[in-house]
């Protein structure tokens, strides 16, 4: 008889790379005023360290403003780095754009060449926003725009999930009243 013994029979493997999970379903694109004019895009970005041993690439995950009228907004505190995600209940009234100590990247995966693989730091990712984005909260990001002079704010929920290699954009809002802050409870 086998102590501790745990039938493996039902197990998904779970991809090691990034390729395999999430490259291709990036980039997101999101118009939030549904104009036909993309506003930002969910994006990776990939980084290659070969003066390292062993080599590696690194990936980010970045919500990206496509124009210089569209802005992330992050909430107000006295202490970098100012984060950029939020989870409800939450307002645009307590943010702001920060252009300085804005942890913009919303997670690192690191994917070591052979034969390290086994080494890469991917699903159990705790650099940045492991915390929040495996509770139970919805995700958000407080954008605004400038239409016509006039600023208009708003919010991009989405989800990003490394254990199902889940990553969508659910829904984009912009309140058509100028300068009309936003609130989600």
């Amino acid at each position: 008889m086998i102590d501790n013994f745990k039938d493996t029979s039902n197990l998904v493997e779970i991809p090691k790379y990034f390729d395999d999970c999430f490259k291709d379903k990036f980039p997101i694109e999101i118009d939030v005023d549904k104009d036909g004019i993309i506003d930002f895009n969910l994006t990776y970005e990939e980084n290659n360290d070969i003066g390292n041993t062993p080599k590696f690439d690194s990936y980010t995950i970045q919500l990206i403003p496509a124009s210089n009228k569209n802005k992330i907004l992050s909430p107000k505190k006295n202490s970098s780095p100012y984060t950029i995600i939020f989870e409800p209940p939450f307002s645009s009234e307590n943010t702001r754009q920060y252009f300085g100590g804005v942890k913009n990247t919303l997670d690192i995966f690191y994917e070591f060449e052979s034969p390290y693989e086994n080494y890469n730091y991917f699903l159990s990712n705790n650099l940045t926003y492991k915390n929040i984005l495996q509770n139970d909260l919805p995700d958000y990001f407080v954008i605004s725009k400038d239409i016509g002079g006039m600023e208009y704010f708003g919010w991009i929920k989405f989800i990003l999930d490394t254990s199902t290699c889940e990553a969508e954009v659910l829904f984009a809002y912009l309140e058509t009243n100028p300068n009309t802050h936003i609130k989600v409870n």
